[in-house]
């Protein structure tokens, strides 16, 4: 096929102005017609000698650089909207696996061994990813554990151990507010009690616009080393990503400043980051694993906040459904709505998307002005 392009380049930049027939004769052409010719002969030529787009497998500006294996739809999604094209984002988790206690296939094994990056969310969140990273034998320094870098908030350095745990996390023009201001509240045997730092671990961190804009510096950071050719298009798409998770942080900020409760009654305990970022108090039937069958005194101790906050809206999960909390609407003389973890990937509507709607329900919920 090349040798039949690279024939026809050459035929085609031969604009002589006659040639010769089967019979011997030779044409004369006008003037017009020659410069015509030489001017088409030009413009194939130079076709032909312009680099063509390097094809899949070859190296390129366009091609991918990195390599990324992620074990959550949040951190997939921060690897592709900082690497761009640069980058090829695989999933370690099966589409609507659970987060916490899914279990890795072959395949999702094969791609812990092959990826140049692998970002996870925090030590002990995914047991399962965890056994499953130490049996695939991955290479030293190619391992992000995205929030444990979020909180410990230094800087990234070429990591001499199995992974990289730190990280540049806070930038001067992020918002801070520290991790761990407000202690995480739950339901426990029938009273309130502060949780542990493991249960805080647990927590979704990505439902704190700002955590996740901490986060997205980490991974600029860890994608440049991986490729620091690229490293001013990752900048660059960083700074983008960061605008949008700015004006959606505003936004909460702004929508939750003025409500008449600020109680916030959900299933399970993922919802901390949010509430502490914008002053709100969590209320969980259950801990961070939404699967946890509520014990009747917690139920009845979501029951006894709701009232005394006058709630009148309380959440259940997408995935644990709605018996427990029709309950405690029920006896709490509230209704029942459903708000989103964001756990998994949802077809048509991304992070920024699904957080714009959980806040519209927040806002309705806690009768915000």
């Amino acid at each position: 096929m090349k040798a039949s392009s690279q024939s026809a380049c050459t035929q085609a930049a031969d604009p002589r102005p006659g040639s010769r027939t089967s019979t011997g004769w030779v044409h004369r052409w006008p003037a017009t017609v020659v410069f015509v010719v030489a001017a088409l002969a030009l413009i194939v030529s130079l076709s032909c000698t312009r680099p063509q787009r390097d094809g899949p497998g070859e190296t390129g500006a366009a091609s991918p650089a990195v390599s990324v294996a992620t074990s959550a739809y949040i951190l997939k999604w921060m690897a592709q909207q900082i690497g761009g094209d640069r980058v090829r984002v695989a999933d370690l988790l099966a589409p609507r696996a659970h987060l916490h206690d899914a279990e890795l296939d072959p395949a999702a094994l094969s791609k812990l061994g092959e990826a140049d990056l692998v970002v996870l969310l925090s030590r002990g969140a995914q047991p399962a990813v965890d056994s499953a990273l130490e049996a695939s034998g991955a290479r030293k320094g190619k391992v992000l554990y995205l929030f444990d870098s979020v909180r410990n908030a230094e800087s990234v350095t070429p990591a001499a151990a199995s992974d990289i745990s730190r990280s540049a996390a806070s930038r001067e023009d992020t918002p801070s507010r520290p991790v761990g201001k407000l202690p995480l509240l739950r339901v426990q045997a029938g009273a309130m009690v502060e949780s542990s730092e493991e249960d805080s671990a647990q927590a979704h961190f990505w439902l704190d616009p700002v955590l996740v804009a901490r986060g997205a510096s980490v991974m600029r950071d860890v994608l440049a080393q991986a490729a620091p050719s690229q490293a001013e298009y990752f900048d660059s798409n960083l700074e983008t990503l960061r605008s949008t998770l700015d004006r959606l942080h505003r936004s909460f900020e702004d929508s939750l400043r003025g409500c008449a409760s600020r109680t916030l009654v959900v299933y399970h305990s993922a919802y901390h980051f949010l509430a502490e970022r914008y002053e709100l108090r969590e209320v969980a039937v259950t801990g961070a694993d939404p699967e946890a069958e509520p014990r009747p005194a917690d139920v009845r101790a979501a029951v006894e906040a709701a009232r005394s906050d006058r709630v009148q809206t309380v959440f259940a999960d997408p995935e644990a459904g709605t018996a427990a909390m029709e309950q405690v609407a029920r006896e709490a003389g509230a209704q029942v709505d459903v708000l989103d973890p964001i756990e998994g990937e949802v077809e048509g509507a991304d992070y920024v998307a699904r957080m714009y709607t959980n806040l519209s329900k927040l806002s309705a919920a806690l009768r915000c002005s």
